[in-house]
């Protein structure tokens, strides 16, 4: 019998995710970005992703030599639309 991965809990007691969650959820992220990216290439922004030295991702839209830092996804989605794409 093949069993599902479970959720470990660390000493307080709160989930953790499993290397399966972790995997699923990194090829979301991928995938939302590569639309994000599309979409933004259509409205002539060019979309790219950058790491902190702490590890933290970013995202920063590009046109014209003009760049817009951007938190996350959702804030790429805001600003895709605040630039006339449809997010």
């Amino acid at each position: 019998m093949i069993e599902a991965p479970h959720t470990d809990q660390d000493a307080n007691g709160a989930s953790k995710k499993t290397q399966v969650e972790s995997v699923g959820q990194d090829h979301v992220q991928a995938k939302r970005f590569a639309t994000l990216q599309a979409k933004f290439a259509m409205r002539g922004h060019a979309l790219n992703v950058s790491s902190t030295p702490s590890g933290r991702t970013t995202y920063y839209a590009e046109k014209w030599g003009l760049v817009r830092w951007l938190d996350d996804l959702d804030a790429a989605e805001a600003f895709l639309i605040q630039v006339g794409g449809a997010a």
